[in-house]
Order: C-alpha cells, then structure tokens, then sequence
C-alpha cells in the first residue's frame, strides 16, 4: 500500500502536466513512468527480483521529481529548479537495473558507467544548476531558484552547463559498448531477458545524449534528435515491462504445469527440464538415510544422516536443494534437483522453480516411494526365488552327499548281514548298522533345524528367542508383557522374527566389539505388528547391501514389514524390524 501511495505521488506532476495542455514529452513522461511502475510492481511478486522492482520504483519517483521543471510548476516556488537540477537523477536507478537484469552484476565497465553516470552527470547538473541566475533570463519574480551567493557568474555557469553534452556523449558510448557486451555474453536461462534489456538499455543510451545534443546542433537536427529521443525514451520502459510481464505469466505457467504433473516424478522432472533448460535435470527426494530418483532408485545419502546431496554433481553442475514449505534451513530439505551452472544466469527463475516444485513434492515424493516400493518389492522376490533355488540346490548336495550316502550304507551292510551264518557276525553287521543310522539321523536333524529351528515349532517365537541369546552372556533379552504370557504368532511372521535375531545376534558377536547387545522384542500398536530391535555399543559401520542383511530385508519386505539398519561408525547398531500380524 505504502508503495502504490509513493507511485501514485509520483505520477502526479506527469498527469498535471498532461491536463495543462498536451505535449508528446508530457505523454512520454507520463507512459514511461505507468511502464515502469506496473514493471516494479509485477518484479516485486517475486523475492529474487525484488531488488530491481525497487531500482525501478525510484526511477519512478525520480522521474517525478525531474518533471517539476516544467512550465506548469512554475508557481510552485523552487519546483522548477529542483526538477531541473535533478533532470538526470533517473537514469541513476534505472542504468544498473538494464544491466544487471536478471541475474549479473555489475561487471567492471558497468560499473564505471554507473559510478560516472551518478558523478558525472547527476551529480555535477545539481551542482552547476544554482549558478545560475533567473535574472540573465529576464525573469523578475520574486526570487524562487537556489543560488551560490557570490558565484552568479553567468561565465561560470555556460561553461559548467556546456560540458554537460559531451559528458553524455561520452558516457552514451561507454554505456552503448557495456550494453552490446552484455548482449554478446548473455547465455544460459538469462539469455532472452538479458538480450531485450540490453536493447533497452541501448536505445536509452543513444535518447539521453541526444537530449544535450539538441541545444548544440541546427534546429532541423534538433528537431530530429528531439522525435529520436521520445520515441526511444518510451521503448526502454517498454521493453522493461515485456520483460517483468513474461516473468510473472511464466511463473504462473510452470506452477500450472508443475501442479498438473503432481504425482507424477517423472512428469515432474521432465516440466523442470523443460523450464531450467537443462536436459540432464535430475530430481532425488530426500529419505531418512538415503535418496530415491525418479525411477524409485535408491541412492545412499551422507552417513550423518544430514540433508548432503547423494553425490557430486559434477562439473559444470550443482545441487539446488528443495525445502518443505515455510522452511529454509538444510534440517527441513526434502528433495534435490541436480542441475546445470548455466541456470545460474538467472537465479530468481530457478528459485521460482524449486519453489514451485516444493509445492508438489509431497505428492510427487508418495509416487516415488510407492514405486521404490515395487522396484526393491520385485528384485527381493527376484532374491528370494534364487536363494530358494540356491538352498534347494544346497540340500540336494547335503542329502545326496549325507545323509543319502549313510542310508545307502545302512542298507549295504543290512544287506550283508542276511547272508552271514554265524550269529556273531550278524549281531555285529546289526550293530554297524544301527551306528549308521544314528549318524544318517544326526546329519538329518542337521539339516532340518537349517529350514526350520525345532525351539521354533515346539516352544514358539519366546523359547526360541531365548535359546539364541545363551550363545553369549553380552546378550540381554527384553521381552514385552503379550510375549511374556506366550502369544503365538503366525508361522511365517515367528519364522521371519527369528532369522532377523538370529541374523543380527550373529553378526554382532562376529563383528561389533561391543559390550553390550541387546534384543528387544514387543507387539506394535500403530500399525499393528511385531517390532524387533538387535543393537550393540559396537564400532558401527555396518553395510545395509551386505549379503546376510539384504536377505532379512528380502524376508521382511516380503511379508510387507520394514527394515532399517542404523549404523554410524563409533556409535554402534540398532537393526529394527517391524513385521504386520
């Protein structure tokens, strides 16, 4: 509101001047500053822009300012002085909004302009303006100007306001050749912004100096150079509005675009492609321990567990971090877009972006993990199917090497047996035989108890939990009350439960070094469940993708429970497990 109150002021003198009686300048004045205007307001919508928007509404507010010299404020007092001596103040706020617009600073030779534009030629019109006197003028009112007291030098004066065209001159050029250099280099997303306030920026260039070339040249000339410059005057906040128009709409487009594709990773990341042109985009959404692309692929993520990229984008790239909403620090990143350096020739259009797809991630991110789901779903199957096929192979060897081979000799020596005389010999081929069997038996009940525990089946998941914590006295067994009391499972789920402890107890005593291991088992409310804990105070730095823990994962997610394993180095591991029932 303060703002559009400050505009409204300083379009004022424009439109008194228009209604005291039409002049083209009046017109340009007054276009030139609605343009400009509508451009700071349409720039401020967006954070990034928001130091240009206020550029350019004080370019406003000068232009305001500069109008008081005309004839209409003459009555006004020191109006007219002021708005002569500050004649130029605008191009001061709008010269480093042309070139640095959308993303650049200033670059060395910007930077001379700027700083000669503002000492040069603002600076120096408001100090040669009180030198001189309305008198020379032949005006006889009252006095109303400002004045040097002792330095009304009508001498002093000329020369000061004379240099002041060739000043313009000067700069013009040195503005002109900053202007197409920046056309030159203009490349990435800024590339069309950048080009068409250059152009304006250009034109402004050559309309400023031809406003000192008028009072020095023919009157034809005059004439021409006074249309010249008009008209290019009205274009520079023309193309200044083009501009802050297509950035607004474009905004709203892609959040258009973005929102239709919520849910859709893929189409997601295909309209962020398309936007920051850069073919090679990537989006990744942040887990608690790792990253998933688009396709559902796990990435791992740093070890502390912070919100790093998953790795190195590379050269010529980098990561643009994606923050939930109302957030801004790296704890709250939920996502990340891999992506092009050359996006980072407009800054405010990538921040709109991952703004913008902020906005539809959650969606998005739910999609991801139900088809990372299916994706690690499928290849556990696809595991479990050959370490079935594995197993089973195994088995056929352990019979067939085994127990089959003993069945045969228990047969063999039976067999021998019939055909002695001698009760003696029988008793011992019985004998032999029997010893046989006993040793047929053992490798059996061997390979059974590798399917299927026997504490399993006769005394349930507790007796069986029980006997596997004896294999070290660093074991502690913490039970809840349901369990205590005997609650039976169903077969697969006790079987499951038991693998993990066995599985995680196994490598705790092998490799943690830990002093303490504990088993901690219990029924889950919310949602209704087993939940299983193995953790030790080992050395940590234990690896999810190693073979025996990948193939709990597999047993786990197969029943459609979760696996974690959390395992900082020096601080031990906790592998948690939660299994429906």
């Amino acid at each position: 509101m303060a703002v559009t109150v400050l505009l409204a002021a300083a379009l004022l003198p424009a439109a008194m001047m228009w209604a005291d009686g039409f002049e083209p300048p009046d017109l340009v004045a007054l276009g030139s500053q609605v343009a400009l205007a509508v451009s700071a307001g349409l720039l401020a919508t967006s954070r990034e822009y928001r130091r240009a928007a206020a550029l350019l509404g004080l370019g406003v507010l000068a232009i305001g300012l500069s109008n008081l010299s005309s004839a209409t404020f003459e009555s006004w007092g020191h109006a007219g002085m002021i708005g002569f001596a500050l004649h130029w103040l605008p191009i001061g706020f709008i010269l480093p909004v042309l070139l640095t617009f959308p993303g650049a600073s200033l670059d060395r030779l910007g930077r001379l302009v700027v700083g000669a534009v503002w000492i040069g030629v603002i600076l120096w019109r408001a100090v040669s303006v009180p030198t001189w006197n309305p008198a020379w003028g032949g005006y006889d009112g009252p006095a109303r100007w400002w004045t040097y007291p002792g330095l009304e030098s009508r001498g002093l004066s000329d020369a000061m306001l004379g240099v002041e065209p060739y000043m313009l001159a000067v700069l013009g050029l040195l503005s002109i050749v900053a202007f197409v250099r920046r056309w030159r280099a203009a490349h990435g997303l800024a590339r069309l912004p950048a080009r068409v306030v250059s152009a304006a920026g250009i034109g402004l260039s050559i309309a400023v100096p031809l406003g000192g070339v008028r009072g020095v040249t023919s009157e034809g000339l005059s004439t021409a150079a006074y249309v010249v410059q008009n008209v290019l005057l009205l274009l520079m906040p023309l193309g200044v509005l083009t501009v802050a128009v297509w950035s607004v709409m474009h905004r709203g487009s892609l959040v258009e675009r973005l929102t239709a594709s919520a849910g859709d990773a893929h189409g997601v990341q295909a309209v962020l492609a398309a936007e920051l042109g850069d073919p090679g985009l990537r989006v990744f959404f942040r887990q608690p321990s790792s990253w998933l692309d688009v396709r559902g692929v796990e990435t791992p993520g740093s070890p502390d567990g912070q919100a790093d990229p998953p790795y190195a984008a590379g050269p010529g790239r980098h990561w643009e971090l994606l923050c939930g909403r109302g957030q801004a620090d790296g704890a709250d990143v939920v996502g990340a877009i891999d992506l092009a350096d050359d996006a980072l020739t407009d800054p405010g259009r990538v921040r709109v972006a991952v703004r913008a797809a902020a906005l539809v991630l959650e969606n998005t991110r739910l999609a991801v993990e139900r088809e990372a789901h299916l994706v690690e779903l499928t290849a556990s199957q696809a595991r479990i199917v050959e370490a079935g096929l594995a197993e089973r192979r195994r088995l056929e060897r352990d019979l067939h090497d085994g127990a089959q081979q003993q069945l045969l000799a228990v047969s063999t020596t039976l067999s021998r047996a019939r055909l002695l005389a001698e009760p003696e010999h029988v008793r011992a081929a019985v004998e032999e035989a029997r010893g046989q069997l006993s040793t047929a038996l053992s490798e059996l009940r061997r390979l059974a108890h590798g399917i299927h525990p026997g504490a399993l089946s006769q005394g349930g998941l507790v007796a069986a939990l029980e006997r596997l914590v004896r294999v070290d006295p660093r074991v502690r067994l913490e039970l809840d009350e349901p369990l205590r009391r005997g609650l039976r499972l169903e077969p697969d789920v006790e079987s499951a439960a038991y693998f993990v402890v066995a599985e995680g107890l196994a490598n705790a005593v092998k490799h943690s070094g830990a002093g303490t291991i504990t088993v901690e088992a219990g029924q889950a409310s919310e949602p209704t469940g087993l939940r299983l804990a193995v953790a030790d105070d080992g050395v940590g730095g234990a690896t999810p993708a190693g073979r025996g823990l990948r193939g709990l994962r597999d047993r786990v997610t197969a029943l459609g429970g979760d696996f974690d394993v959390s395992s900082p180095v020096g601080d031990g591991t906790r592998l948690s497990v939660w299994l429906p029932t």
